[in-house]
């Protein structure tokens, strides 16, 4: 994913986004939290050319987010022209500061803003492609039963049995593709899963009699796909697979856009980020908790230790190549300042969460710019 790389790009999309966030008035709450997914993945593209001096070397999970962030916004039928014109207003303001970045070199700013607008062109075509796959536009390898339950018809009459619940399983990868999906097959399937895929990702429909179950089976199945792949996992009976559908595409967006490694998720695994661009003000407080230690490197490599060792701290310290003693002395600090035990597991969980909520916040909008969307 591509990320500001210098102080200078931080400084450039906290400007950008001020200006931006003032135009969502009009979209719905679900609207404008897709939306905001949206423009996120778009300013980093253009604050890291503004900020580079030359254009965007494009991460392929930008454009993998902006793809599935289309799809996502064509399964709920609705327009594609509000985002397309917000992607000309964060376009507008990344010409503007670029202008003020390289001011009085016309001949340079020339040349610059036509690299700007080519890369304009392209989030437009990416975000386009992804739309055309709600309609089957792309897809190379179907099977008749998994489009049909995946838009809610019934199911063709030579069918054979039809599971009551499935997990659909949805995914994007960024590996090479060609041009037919064949060049990265995803197998072997058992004859009770359908697909629907095409170049780029696809579904995958999977029998399962409950949600635990299903994310299991899911989590074998993520191991056959493409390297890279993000996929995301809802679980429903068949008469709400075109639901479930849509909230899997979701996952995988949210997935992509703030940057999480390629894996597989259920929403529940993204639902701080969902916190955050649906209701930014709701998880203020829970970020305020984690301040003091994401503002001291030391304390934030020890916490982040921790949570990757699940809370083994024998590990943590071992991970950091420091004594046991000296961990257990930087986690009293952090209990310290947080007034959460990270050595208990709800303290770990808070914390835990409060970082994640701190770095999605962060990552989306500064808290001057929220605040401005009203």
């Amino acid at each position: 994913m591509t990320a500001p790389g210098s102080v200078h790009a931080d400084q450039h999309r906290i400007s950008i986004w001020s200006h931006v966030v003032k135009e969502f008035g009009g979209l719905t709450e679900e609207q404008h939290r897709k939306a905001r997914e949206t423009v996120k993945v778009a300013i980093a593209v253009y604050c890291s050319q503004v900020d580079s001096g030359a254009s965007a070397e494009w991460d392929p999970s930008d454009e993998a987010a902006l793809r599935t962030l289309g799809l996502s916004w064509a399964l709920r039928r609705w327009p594609l022209d509000p985002l397309l014109d917000l992607l000309d207003k964060v376009e507008e303001q990344a010409a503007a500061t670029l202008t003020r970045a390289v001011h009085g070199k016309p001949e340079l700013i020339a040349r610059r803003l036509r690299s700007l607008t080519e890369t304009g062109n392209r989030l437009t075509r990416e975000l386009l492609l992804g739309y055309q796959e709600a309609r089957g536009a792309r897809a190379t390898k179907l099977h008749p039963t998994a489009v049909e339950l995946l838009h809610g018809r019934p199911a063709p009459a030579a069918t054979g049995a039809i599971a009551l619940a499935y997990a659909v399983l949805a995914y994007r990868t960024t590996a090479p593709t060609g041009h037919t999906v064949d060049s990265h097959p995803v197998g072997p399937l058992s004859d009770d899963v359908l697909s629907a895929l095409c170049p780029a990702g696809g579904y995958l429909l999977v029998p399962a009699t409950d949600g635990v179950s299903a994310m299991r089976h899911c989590a074998e199945l993520h191991k056959q796909l493409p390297s890279p792949s993000w996929a995301g996992v809802c679980w429903a009976p068949t008469e709400q697979l075109p639901q479930a559908r849509a909230e899997a595409v979701d996952v995988v967006a949210s997935a992509l856009a703030f940057g999480r490694a390629p894996g597989c998720y259920r929403l529940s695994d993204v639902l701080v980020e969902y916190a955050v661009l649906a209701q930014p003000a709701v998880v203020s407080p829970t970020v305020s908790i984690i301040e003091p230690v994401a503002n001291s490197p030391q304390m934030l490599a020890t916490l982040q230790a921790l949570l990757a060792a699940d809370g083994n701290r024998t590990k943590a310290a071992a991970d950091l190549e420091i004594h046991r003693s000296t961990l257990d002395y930087r986690l009293q600090r952090i209990e310290d300042v947080t007034g959460q035990d990270p050595t208990s597991t709800r303290g770990l969980q808070v914390l835990g969460t409060a970082l994640t909520a701190r770095e999605a916040a962060v990552d989306v909008a500064p808290a001057s710019a929220t605040d401005s969307a009203g």
